[in-house]
């Protein structure tokens, strides 16, 4: 099942079991208004949404959509994934917080790429035992190595999205997903989500 999650103040908003043909959710929640929405992931049966600057996290039943709890959190909010064992988040730095469900951090890594740091690291997704984090505001995602923050690749999706499917409002690729061995890639206000598989 695909959630996702949407930021804007005013219009952030929670969607459940989307249908990859039609784009259509079966159900959504929307977040007060004064929370931006940011990354989100399903954890020992509860979904836990980020928020950016707002010092929170929901706590939601993943199946009623119903918010069970909200907890304070001190970093700014921007991707969210896991291993199965943590919560992991990133928040616009090159570290990487590994996190158990009452978002105490366990540890933490930092990212580098040939020695240096890999700063912006945006959205996140747990694939076959790598983090893959956008890098915000650019084309490229990296694959991490979760004991050592190593990348070990780095992906180049410019282009994937047609210029002529672009308007106004078409901002930048933000948007991992995955299962059953397929890749889903977005971005923010993007009209498609593309299934990917690498050479």
């Amino acid at each position: 099942m695909l959630y996702e999650s949407t930021g804007k103040y005013g219009w952030s908003k929670i969607y459940k079991d989307i249908d990859l043909l039609t784009g259509k959710p079966s159900e959504s929640y929307s977040l007060d208004s004064e929370l931006f929405g940011e990354g989100s992931v399903v954890f020992k049966n509860k979904l836990y949404v980020l928020t950016w600057k707002e010092g929170k996290v929901l706590i939601m039943d993943p199946d009623e959509m119903l918010v069970l709890e909200t907890l304070n959190y001190d970093k700014e909010g921007f991707g969210l994934t896991t291993d199965g064992k943590y919560l992991i988040a990133s928040d616009g730095s090159s570290k990487l917080y590994f996190m158990n469900e009452g978002l105490d951090v366990i540890k933490e890594i930092n990212v580098t790429f040939n020695g240096n740091k890999v700063e912006m690291l945006n959205e996140l997704e747990y694939i076959d035992g790598y983090i893959w984090a956008n890098i915000w505001q650019t084309n490229f995602i990296v694959v991490i190595n979760p004991e050592n923050g190593n990348v070990v690749k780095k992906i180049d999706f410019t282009g994937i999205l047609d210029e002529n499917l672009k308007d106004e409002n078409t901002d930048v690729l933000n948007g991992i997903a995955y299962n059953d061995d397929k890749i889903y890639i977005t971005g923010k206000r993007w009209p498609l989500i593309f299934e990917c598989k690498l050479k």
